[in-house]
């Protein structure tokens, strides 16, 4: 019976593992906007742009997953010049102006967390997720493994 809950053991840690995300883009940051209108999205740090424009410092990245919006899916460009505009295929378009939200090239962005405010009574914060996080799911499985051990001997 050990050697089958060991087996098993072994099964759940390595299929944990595999499913884990691959960092190729960096963690994946959630982005909250608050204002007039309350919206929150999900980007990798160092995002794949649907496309860009180097002259004017542009990039944009369509269909991305927002709650809080009258449409499931947005699309959003960056400029650096500071400005964002977002939800450009619905009728809630809101352009917003303010701090740059990322660095390096328009053609291979970083976005930088921190808390910005931007033009018409909007703050998006750029938030990475704890470390902790993933350190208290990792000592969850532990746990359980040892209980489950420990019933057996």
């Amino acid at each position: 019976m050990p050697r089958l809950i060991s087996r098993v053991m072994t099964a759940v840690l390595l299929t944990a593992a595999l499913s884990a995300p691959v960092y190729a883009q960096g963690p994946t940051y959630t982005f909250t906007l608050t204002g007039p209108r309350n919206w929150t999205w999900t980007l990798p740090q160092n995002p794949t742009p649907t496309g860009f424009d180097l002259g004017d410092g542009l990039f944009w990245i369509d269909g991305v997953s927002i709650v809080g919006a009258s449409t499931s899916t947005c699309d959003f460009d960056f400029y650096t010049s500071g400005s964002m505009h977002g939800c450009t295929q619905s009728s809630e378009r809101t352009d917003l102006y303010g701090a740059v939200l990322f660095g390096g090239d328009a053609d291979n962005p970083t976005f930088a967390p921190g808390t910005y405010s931007l033009s018409g009574d909007y703050t998006l914060t750029i938030a990475v997720p704890e470390p902790a996080s993933f350190a208290l799911v990792g000592a969850g499985l532990l746990a359980m493994g040892v209980v489950a051990c420990r019933r057996r001997v």
